[in-house]
């Protein structure tokens, strides 16, 4: 969550900046209904990911529980530090953001009840190049429930880095 606080303080030693389903610490002043379930929760679990997964991934059952099995490894996980990144004095100002002059590519699931398509595209304009690409059939996870597409938007990006 703060990959966009170290490209501001250290601009040399970021070439490219990728932010996948995330506001990277932007400040969100309208936090989505399931954003806000969930940072409000007191539960240590992580079965509440389950709800940011895509119809298309729910349908799957061996990827629902590929993924729970993975995120049973995150023991230390609590919901609770969700909340606290997201607080109003953690968050980077739209202001700053004009200074992160690398290339960004946000990178958002299409059916992603957090960080919408459509609040991550209200960032772009606000550095100084960026650019969103949204993955069809994705929740909160893009990389996980449509590998192939996120991959190939990831290999643009990092390929236009590059050269």
């Amino acid at each position: 969550m703060k990959i966009v606080r170290t490209t501001l303080d250290a601009p040399d030693r970021v070439l490219s900046l990728t932010m996948s389903a995330t506001s990277g610490g932007i400040v969100n002043p309208n936090p989505t209904p399931a954003l806000q379930n969930l940072a409000g929760s007191s539960a240590s679990d992580t079965s509440g990911f389950s709800t940011t997964m895509s119809q298309a991934t729910q349908q799957r059952p061996e990827l629902m529980q590929l993924y729970a099995s993975i995120g049973a490894f995150n023991v230390q996980f609590e919901w609770s530090i969700l909340s606290r990144l997201l607080a109003p004095g953690n968050a980077i100002g739209l202001e700053q953001l004009g200074a992160v002059q690398c290339p960004t590519l946000f990178l958002a699931g299409s059916e992603d009840p957090l960080f919408p398509p459509d609040l991550l595209a209200t960032y772009v304009p606000h550095f100084g190049n960026a650019s969103i690409q949204v993955v069809p059939d994705a929740g909160h996870s893009p990389y996980f429930e449509q590998p192939e597409a996120f991959n190939a938007h990831l290999a643009r990006h990092l390929e236009a880095t590059t050269s």
